[in-house]
């Protein structure tokens, strides 16, 4: 439980970041990153498996770059339901999730916190 949330508070820092970042992304303060990375965790266990198969054949056609569109739209939908984190266009919303990645995926390398 401690591994998972120390991973949510990593990506709370890296939604802070995106925040600071990018116009289109507001976040409030940590606490709403917080929430918003505990919801984020839960969408992408249970959500994105289901859309990512109901989007399998334009996933195919595109070459897997539908996969950016599907992470925008959990994006988006986090954003609806947390207050304190606001995304004010959709090409926002995907590029929000591109540099949440990135710097998810640095400070999770740099932190020691992924599973090996």
């Amino acid at each position: 439980m401690s591994k998972f949330l120390v991973r949510c508070f990593v990506f709370a820092l890296a939604l802070m970041a995106t925040s600071y970042l990018l116009g289109s992304v507001e976040v409030t303060g940590f606490v709403a990153a917080f929430i918003a990375a505990i919801i984020f965790a839960g969408f992408n266990t249970i959500i994105k498996p289901i859309l990512f198969i109901l989007s399998l054949p334009i996933t195919i056609l595109t070459f897997g770059l539908f996969t950016l569109v599907l992470n925008g739209i959990i994006f988006s939908m986090v954003a609806g339901l947390v207050p304190g984190f606001e995304v004010y266009s959709f090409s926002g919303a995907i590029f929000g999730a591109i540099i949440v990645s990135i710097i998810n995926m640095i400070l999770s390398n740099f932190l020691d916190v992924n599973d090996k």
